[in-house]
């Protein structure tokens, strides 16, 4: 009966995921075929639990039941834990985005089957 993690995630796309600089999106740069995640949390006694990779099969599932091409996510770049799991679930490196303020993230993608 407790929390132990949350995420969020958006249907119709993120603008900030329409430019992406050093790289391209797996699945083509323009549209909107794709769910994005964001806000990825888990809490420190849920560690290494694989509520992480359980977060993941949902958004897949989700994304499928949509009818969606890939997921994308993207991340601080010193932010190396959460880098490890995306590429551990099947995520793959495609390149930088900038938010709104200009901040850098990495961004990645999962394409589906």
């Amino acid at each position: 009966g407790k929390i132990c993690g949350t995420f969020a995630m958006l249907e119709r796309g993120e603008p900030t995921y329409d430019k992406i600089y050093d790289g391209h999106w797996l699945t083509g740069d323009d549209g909107r075929d794709y769910i994005a995640i964001h806000r990825v949390a888990i809490s420190v006694s849920s560690r290494g639990s694989g509520l992480s990779g359980k977060i993941i099969d949902f958004a897949v599932s989700f994304a499928k039941e949509k009818g969606r091409k890939s997921l994308r996510i993207d991340t601080h770049r010193g932010n190396a834990v959460m880098r490890r799991m995306l590429e551990k679930n099947g995520f793959e490196y495609c390149g930088i985005i900038y938010l709104e303020s200009g901040d850098e993230r990495i961004a990645y993608e999962k394409v589906l089957n």
